[in-house]
């Protein structure tokens, strides 16, 4: 068995970055990574426009107090033309995203003027410029405003846009398969028998996935017997670039999914990492070019260790596949509310309670992979290295809150 360190490398060496591209609705591509760069091809803004609503003036009629000037007319977003041009001791009120009137050189906001008729009174002397956000200040006709391979967020979806781009050329997603193994699963809306129990993992692991990537399938559950395990994953392959199976990964007599899928080609390149929860982690890879290559990542029969693996390893290797990027999740220090003993050296990703209030962290007792409803009274894993045994109260470790899982 493997450690976490080594597992990520084996991983990272197995990939071939996707290059297949296609064009999708802008308005669809958040998450997505660009396959071409974004460059302006107008001025943005168009035009030389107010970034406060208040006055447009001169800076020259300002020499001698009191600062006092006439209103002469009324520039406002949205109007086909700008108000007419600014004459020597006049101002124009002006509004937000409004085109400044020839001749004037400032915008004072209106909190600092005091209104009296026709006239406006201001508290001091504005700087050249002041307020104004000049045409082409954004973007300008050639500027690259986006790189090639950049994940595109929703800063640079809006950015995309303002190009007036309907269509964005991206890297085609993987397309990715999820199913189930086990005699024992059924649907999750049927009543549970004795020897039976609700499936839920691949529905999970789909709504995890489904967050960043949109090509994710969800197959019915094979049942343990070798020649449908081989049939059922022979037509996932096919459909697929990634094949996520849950259960079926142990050494029992019918735990099928290990042989069949390497009689299917795949060379299995890890099968177990020393870690807790999600120990028995597998990978593997058929190899073959950018359209002919497939990835085996096999997940335990417990939902809880079948999405701690989700979460910490199986998008991490997603996001690197499509961006050549693994993401590190972003972690804080909290203090441990309560001494903590792990049942063995493994590194752990414990569920625990984190409070923001206190800077604290609250290890949930029971750690077991069985108990699923621990996911729902935690909100963060506690990270608890490898080699510590005893988590002192009051020692300082690292959480990953829930909320920040994906960031």
């Amino acid at each position: 068995m493997i450690d976490r360190a080594d597992a990520i490398r084996i991983i990272k060496e197995s990939v071939l970055p996707l290059k297949r591209t296609e064009y999708v609705r802008t308005t669809e591509s958040l998450n997505s990574v660009l396959a071409e760069d974004i460059a302006g091809e107008e001025y943005v803004p168009s035009s030389n426009i107010s970034a406060m609503d208040g006055y447009a003036v001169n800076t020259a009629d300002f020499e001698t107090e009191p600062f006092r000037l006439k209103v002469a007319g009324l520039s406002r977003a949205g109007a086909d033309e700008k108000a007419g041009g600014l004459e020597p001791g006049t101002c124009i009120q002006i509004m937000t995203g409004a085109i400044v009137p020839e001749g004037a050189n400032a915008v004072v906001k209106v909190e600092d003027t005091t209104r009296d008729g026709d006239y406006v009174v201001f508290q001091a002397k504005p700087t050249d410029n002041q307020n104004i956000r000049f045409r082409g200040e954004d973007v300008w006709p050639g500027k690259k405003i986006i790189e090639k391979g950049s994940v595109i967020n929703f800063g640079e979806l809006a950015s995309i846009l303002l190009t007036g781009r309907e269509m964005v050329k991206v890297l085609r997603e993987p397309r990715i398969g999820i199913v189930s193994t086990g005699d024992e699963l059924i649907d999750f809306r049927e009543i549970p028998k004795l020897h039976q129990k609700r499936e839920v993992n691949s529905l999970t692991v789909q709504s995890i996935i489904k967050q960043r990537f949109k090509n994710v399938r969800r197959y019915p559950v094979i049942k343990d017997d070798y020649k449908a395990t081989i049939e059922s994953l022979r037509n996932i392959i096919a459909e697929n670039d990634v094949i996520i199976v849950s259960g079926g990964m142990s050494m029992g007599k019918f735990d099928f999914v290990r042989p069949a899928v390497k009689e299917l080609g795949f060379d299995i390149l890890l099968h177990g990492v020393n870690q807790k929860p999600g120990k028995p982690f597998t990978f593997g890879v058929r190899k073959g070019d950018d359209r002919q290559r497939r990835y085996f990542i096999g997940l335990p029969g417990s939902p809880v260790a079948t999405i701690s693996n989700t979460v910490l390893l199986v998008m991490p290797f997603l996001r690197y596949l499509v961006t050549g990027y693994w993401p590190e999740f972003n972690t804080i220090s909290a203090i441990n509310a309560q001494t903590f003993e792990k049942d063995d050296l493994r590194m752990e990703f414990a569920r625990a309670v984190y409070n923001e209030g206190t800077k604290s962290v609250k290890i949930l007792e029971n750690q077991s992979s069985g108990v699923i409803s621990s996911l729902a009274r935690g909100n963060c894993y506690a990270v608890l290295n490898a080699g510590d045994k005893l988590i002192n109260k009051g020692k300082t470790i690292q959480v990953i809150l829930f909320e920040n899982i994906f960031c």
